[in-house]
């Protein structure tokens, strides 16, 4: 038997052997020299890459919960703070080249010769199709991208965007009705939940002209009642996006996900048939998307519905983390909320009743108002400056031979690496911010701010693929601070709360800031408690107590 099979068996043992070589010679190379030239936390692991070492950093340097790109802050620090930094994530995922200098981002994002509309979305955009589909603009490239944005940008004019404020104005009330019941009740409650369902009807009313009813518990719309299925599998996943290890999350994400688009081609049938037929009056993304269209083809109904879901997604949540953190940094920002509130009292009078703001914004040429408040974009702008939702993922093919320039002359080439454009250390580079770059200074942007580059702040990212809801964001952002920031005195509970005196008093550093006893800050992948979250919000939700000012006490 020995005799006869012999051969064949040491045959194969050579091949395995010399396969097993292969590998090994394959799997050192991509490990130790693939990227050897680009900069890095230290040597890779043989098998781990760079993944221990952020698991280390997790669980070494304070609360294991936090978000990704604070991980990354500390890794790069570790390696000299280079303006861009490799991170070896295989075998888990892709080897990553995290961005972290604004003159490297805008390498990336601007068009160029070879990519007309910049450099290419990452097909690691894909993990998470149940949130923004297949075939939305966000995934899409060249030629089929330029005919989606074309079509939908009419409807995020913000000539168009200010007819809307009706909308908004109602919207709001809901949100500020929420507020009064807690002020009164003195009951701890979410911010995030709050703030979320109220984007959630303001984007419902902007693309599709539906009311979601989101802030009415036990009214709320399927779309919206299926759109949050999805969201809360992906709060539920520990560790990274691996479908085999999270495969009955995967299950209920894509029932939640068909249910979805049922719903939503059903919608776009509907309105579709009420655009041919001229029955229309709306002027939601949606309907003026639809103007035009000769049929509405498989392909249009799938890309149509995918939009939408994307917009739901990107357009509650961005608004939504942007208001819970202004509140917050205004609560133990005194000065600063000193200022917002003479700013809006110039404007809309010194009574803070929010339907005097309805009042003046809804008169004729009221929307101009809206322009005329400096410092409370200056608050917007830097709430999202020291907390941007999200960065953007781009990617390019080996043998591509995509060059950076990383300064001093020293040229890279990023060909298979995700590169990430990481807003929250671009946006926080003391080269360009100086020693308050981690301070809420909304001051910086008053006046003359040409000494910021404006590649430096990229919170909607930039170039022809900057998002297309920016102008929305500012304009919810501005009308709903208008109506509350006078209104409500918000106290953090729990993590990030204020330090208080033996009066009960906050007590103020030195720079005027009132102090806390402990950071709140943006929860990341490996929550403990299985909170993950796809953008970066914080942690506990956002716990709080109001109270009515003094200003809306007396009025």
């Amino acid at each position: 038997m020995l005799d006869r099979f012999g051969p064949v068996l040491w045959t194969v043992v050579a091949l395995v052997i010399a396969y097993s070589i292969h590998t090994l010679r394959r799997w050192r190379y991509l490990r130790f020299e693939q990227f050897a030239d680009l900069p890095q936390p230290g040597k890779p692991s043989f098998i781990w890459g760079h993944i221990k070492k952020l698991a280390d950093l997790a669980r070494k340097k304070g609360d294991p919960r936090r978000h990704f790109d604070l991980l990354i802050a500390e890794a790069r620090s570790e390696a000299g703070n280079p303006p861009a930094i490799l991170l070896d994530l295989r075998p888990l995922s892709d080897p990553m080249l995290v961005i972290c200098d604004h003159e490297v981002a805008e390498q990336v994002s601007r068009p160029s010769a070879r990519w007309s509309w910049s450099t290419p979305k990452s097909p690691t955009l894909k993990q998470i199709w149940h949130l923004t589909g297949n075939h939305s603009i966000i995934t899409s490239e060249g030629d089929h991208w330029k005919g989606q944005r074309r079509k939908l940008n009419p409807g995020f004019a913000p000539q168009h965007l200010l007819t809307l404020l009706p909308v908004i104005l109602d919207k709001t009330q809901i949100f500020l009705n929420r507020l009064d019941h807690y002020a009164n009740t003195g009951e701890e409650f979410l911010l995030d939940e709050l703030c979320v369902t109220l984007t959630f009807d303001v984007i419902g009313a902007v693309t599709m002209g539906k009311d979601f009813n989101a802030q009415l518990p036990g009214q709320q719309s399927e779309i919206l009642l299926s759109f949050r299925g999805i969201s809360e599998e992906y709060t539920k996943r520990s560790g990274p996006e691996i479908p085999i290890l999270n495969w009955r999350s995967h299950r209920i994400r894509r029932r939640f996900a068909n249910r979805l688009d049922n719903l939503l081609k059903e919608t776009v049938r509907e309105e579709y048939i009420k655009v041919v037929s001229g029955e229309t009056s709306s002027r939601s993304v949606l309907s003026l998307s639809l103007q035009g269209a000769e049929e509405l083809t498989p392909e249009l109904l799938q890309q149509t519905s995918d939009n939408l879901r994307l917009f739901l997604f990107a357009g509650h949540d961005t608004t939504s983390i942007l208001l819970e953190w202004a509140f917050y940094e205004l609560s133990k920002s005194p000065q600063q909320q000193r200022a917002i509130r003479v700013e809006l009292d110039e404007l809309f009078g010194t009574d803070s009743d929010p339907k005097l703001v309805r009042e003046k914004l809804l008169a004729p040429g009221g929307s101009e108002t809206l322009s005329r408040m400096p410092y409370t974009s200056a608050v917007i702008k830097e709430t999202l400056r020291l907390h941007p939702p999200a960065g953007t993922v781009r990617w390019t093919e080996p043998g591509t031979n995509f060059q950076l320039d990383l300064g001093d002359g020293k040229q890279i080439c990023a060909d298979g690496c995700v590169l990430y454009l990481c807003s929250t250390l671009i946006q926080r580079d003391r080269n360009v911010y100086g020693e308050t770059a981690d301070r809420f200074v909304p001051e910086r942007w008053l006046g003359d701010s040409s000494s910021i580059p404006a590649s430096a702040w990229r919170p909607f990212e930039r170039g022809p693929r900057s998002c297309i809801g920016l102008e929305l964001a500012n304009i919810e952002a501005k009308v709903i601070l208008a109506c509350a920031a006078r209104r409500y005195n918000f106290q953090k509970v729990g993590l990030g709360e204020l330090e208080v005196d033996g009066e009960g008093k906050p007590v103020p550093d030195e720079q005027g800031y009132y102090r806390t006893k402990s950071e709140l800050f943006n929860v990341g992948i490996t929550d403990r408690a299985k909170s993950a979250q796809v953008t970066a919000k914080p942690v506990d939700r956002t716990v709080m107590k109001v109270r009515l000012s003094e200003q809306a006490i007396r009025t």
